[in-house]
């Protein structure tokens, strides 16, 4: 589940602030997006900023993980671009992304720049433009960058030198 990760993600910023003057800059892609996010909530005095590639956002985890009835149970096989297989998501990890979301728990204090293609076949680019406006209303220095034929994994030459910018 997203919790037992967040559990991972928490022990390990706890490592690497054993020092209090240490502050981290997270970076996640995707449904990590959420992890970061909920870090940055439970260790706020600790993480400076971060980095949101393509992040599943609650306002496209119902358009792209749909339910039935806004509960979630089981699992289903969604389609991808990248596997002939597809890939599998659990009705416990879509009901967090509905239930906690990535908007919700980013604090104020946490500066966050968010990366999206706009040939995303998984995420709709419209998703980090609501979760943008949702973080600047409640006083969040959130940016968007827009990445020009950027597809949902940001992996191409292009776009991995436009992440070192």
């Amino acid at each position: 589940s997203l919790h037992e990760a967040l559990r991972d993600a928490e022990a390990a910023a706890d490592e690497l602030t054993t020092d209090t003057h240490r502050r981290l800059v997270l970076v996640a892609a995707s449904m990590g997006g959420w992890i970061a996010a909920s870090l940055a909530s439970s260790r706020f005095r600790h993480v400076f900023g971060a980095l949101l590639l393509a992040p599943t956002a609650a306002c496209s985890a119902a358009k792209v993980l749909p339910g039935q009835g806004g509960r979630f149970s089981g699992t289903d096989l969604l389609p991808s671009q990248h596997s002939d297989q597809g890939y599998t998501i659990h009705g416990a990890i879509r009901q967090e992304l509905q239930e906690h979301t990535i908007e919700d728990r980013i604090p104020a204090s946490c500066l966050v720049r968010i990366m999206h293609g706009d040939k995303d076949e998984a995420i709709p680019m419209e998703a980090s433009e609501m979760l943008q406006l949702h973080l600047k209303a409640k006083g969040v220095k959130a940016e968007l960058r827009r990445v020009t034929g950027g597809d949902h994994r940001l992996s191409s030459e292009v776009e991995l030198a436009i992440l070192e910018e």
